[in-house]
């Protein structure tokens, strides 16, 4: 019996020793090392991605530090997206939130100066700029303005849905050529001749 006592004592501080140890361990590997400003300012990007469904790769993410070394980040706007700015934030006034206008300089804001707030939001799924972009990238609810024949020859009646998953932002951009014989469904008023 005494030796039993002794072989479970053994085994418990056996246990308690490893358990120490790998707990030890496991605080290590979990711990994460600190990140340069250039590994920072790709990560504010990559968590700008999750939210903007691709458009990340038009804004460009730069850390700078001032004087008393406050490390800080810029956002720069691909000029080709920031040109079309302006129209696609008006589609979404229009299209999605009529009620609550979000305004361009919001926008512009959030992608620049306040960029690493913005990517946190967007990591996390949430906040009006995440909603735009949401919408942005979501196929456009469209339809076609008159009797338009596609490349298979099927002609398509006025106000029948536009197959497809074109986006919004596509068909913002392109309203106006490859997509001029369609229109937001909510906005058609009839055929047009």
């Amino acid at each position: 019996m005494k030796h039993l006592h002794s072989f479970l004592t053994i085994l418990c501080v056996a246990l308690l020793v490893s358990t120490l140890l790998i707990s030890g361990c496991k605080q290590d590997v979990y711990t994460p090392r600190p990140q340069s400003p250039e590994e920072q300012a790709s990560q504010i990007r990559a968590d700008l991605s999750l939210g903007m469904h691709g458009f990340a790769i038009q804004i460009t993410v730069t850390p700078y530090s001032d004087d008393a070394g406050n490390l800080y980040f810029v956002g720069t706007i691909d000029p080709e997206l920031d040109s079309m700015l302006d129209s696609v934030v008006d589609a979404y006034n229009t299209e999605a939130h009529p009620q609550e206008p979000l305004d361009v300089n919001f926008v512009r804001y959030g992608l620049t100066d306040n960029v690493k707030d913005t990517a946190d939001q967007m990591s996390h799924h949430k906040g009006a700029l995440f909603d735009f972009f949401t919408w942005v990238t979501s196929p456009a609810d469209l339809v076609y303005k008159g009797e338009v024949p596609d490349v298979d020859g099927v002609v398509h009646e006025a106000g029948d849905p536009v197959p497809g998953n074109t986006t919004n932002y596509d068909y913002i951009q392109n309203k106006d050529g490859k997509y001029r014989n369609y229109t937001y469904a909510d906005q058609y008023t009839g055929p047009t001749q």
